[in-house]
């Protein structure tokens, strides 16, 4: 019995030994990663993003043992990267301001009854945003209604001097992927032969700032295989930070009726002026997608730049 005892013992100290080595490497990981964009993160933050399902608990007894990283109490990053904390404090102010940008021009995008969801779309972590950038918009239209939805939008911001220009991009606002409610689902997008550790937290930092109904629910459910590999991350909605649509727009069946059956009229107009080397990437890869369901416009896709140089650290760290 009592050799029994011991084996179990044994067993049950192996197992807790592999989950706490399991949990280092996860949360290393989740640490490089965030280096790369000079972004520290609280330890809430790191049981968020880590891709192993456990306890908060048990993140912080890991991170308070372990000397691959760092803390100064509140942020834990990599050792000699002590600066981007203040670097991180001060995105929060300028986060702070293009959010303010984001949700007026998206109080006048409400009025276009074909967007169903607006999401600040360039944040690595929360409220990282440098004072610099621009602010990039992801939208979710009606099905059919892609293309009148980016004609209007596009219109608007250009009308009033907000889109991005050569050396002039400071808070204007980049429409460059819009997505129709029949292709929520963003592994089409997914980068091939390699782990898309950019698009998972890309869309976990996504910051809902316009909804209509229940899509951005419908949204998340749609892709399930980003939410598994993040399994502590939850969906989180601010109602500050947050316009919510009324149930239905008294004159969209209106503007269905006199614009509706024009979406292919505005496809083709917009196909005429695309830019040359969009036009030359189209289709080629994830970085231009063009179709009736889909307009992601990234030429300059840097996805693959920040996953060589995290896996390159993250070797450097781990010799």
């Amino acid at each position: 019995m009592k050799g029994l005892l011991k084996v179990l013992d044994y067993f049950v100290l192996t197992q807790k030994s592999r989950t706490k080595k399991n949990i280092e490497e996860a949360i290393l990981r989740v640490i490089v990663f965030f280096d790369v964009f000079s972004f520290p993160l609280t330890s809430l933050e790191i049981w968020k993003y880590i891709d192993l399902d456990c306890d908060l608990k048990d993140v912080l007894d890991v991170l308070d043992s372990e000397k691959k990283w760092t803390s100064n109490g509140v942020f834990y990053f990599l050792s000699g990267r002590e600066e981007i904390v203040s670097e991180r404090l001060n995105r929060y102010n300028h986060s702070n301001r293009k959010l303010k940008k984001a949700l007026r021009i998206s109080r006048v995008f409400s009025f276009i009854p074909w967007i169903k969801m607006i999401a600040i779309g360039n944040i690595i972590g929360s409220d990282n945003l440098k004072d610099g950038s621009d602010i990039d918009f992801f939208i979710i239209c009606e099905k059919n209604r892609v293309w009148l939805s980016r004609f209007i939008s596009t219109s608007i911001v250009k009308v009033l001097g907000l889109r991005p220009k050569v050396n002039d991009v400071r808070d204007k606002f980049c429409l460059s992927f819009y997505i129709g409610e029949d292709a929520m689902d963003l592994k089409q997008f997914f980068l091939s032969n390699t782990e898309d550790l950019y698009f998972r937290y890309w869309f976990a930092g996504l910051k809902v700032i316009y909804e209509q109904g229940d899509i951005y629910d419908r949204f998340i459910e749609a892709n399930q295989q980003i939410v598994e590999s993040i399994p502590n991350w939850q969906k989180t909605r601010n109602s500050q930070d947050m316009i919510l649509a009324k149930k239905k727009l008294f004159y969209k069946d209106v503007l269905d009726l006199f614009f509706g059956g024009l979406e292919n009229t505005f496809k083709k107009f917009q196909l005429k002026i695309l830019p040359n080397d969009l036009r030359e990437a189209m289709n080629k890869s994830t970085r231009v997608v063009i179709n009736d369901s889909v307009l992601k416009m990234h030429v300059f896709d840097r996805r693959k730049i920040f996953i060589d140089k995290y896996k390159k650290n993250l070797i450097k760290i781990n010799k």
